[in-house]
């Protein structure tokens, strides 16, 4: 609920901002699709939490999979903010709007990951009203 009302806020802010341009509205709706594509390899963290996850050691395991593959997400983003990767995936040929764009969005995949794994504890331990009020 959070990451989807975070989004929400951005979107009505970006758009209501006086000295917002179709280029940095461009600019985020771009690093926010790639965002979202890399998010998809996090989202198997609800099953993993949910299946194979039983003793404490495992847990561990995936709790150390899951900062992993966020911390590679993270450094991918950036990666894309801080070189000429980023102009080329958003088409975009203004280098600050795409850097701080890529900068402002880097935390998403993480925080995605963040939920799902979250939620698939909470399923796991029967408590899916909290988990459909979290979605």
């Amino acid at each position: 609920l959070g990451s989807d009302i975070g989004e929400q806020i951005v979107n009505t802010a970006l758009s209501r901002s006086s000295n917002s341009s179709p280029e940095v509205l461009a600019a985020f709706t771009a690093v926010y699709f790639w965002a979202k594509l890399m998010s998809g390899s996090i989202f198997f963290l609800r099953p993993l939490a949910l299946v194979p996850v039983t003793t404490r050691r495992d847990v561990w395991f995936a709790v150390r999979l899951y900062l992993v593959l966020a911390s590679l997400m993270i450094a991918c983003i950036l990666s894309f903010a801080f070189t000429p990767a980023g102009v080329f995936l958003t088409g975009i040929p203004n280098y600050v709007i795409v850097r701080n764009a890529f900068a402002a969005i880097s935390m998403l995949p993480a925080t995605d990951g963040a939920v799902r794994f979250c939620q698939g504890l909470l399923l796991r331990r029967r408590l899916s009203q909290w988990t459909a009020a979290a979605s």
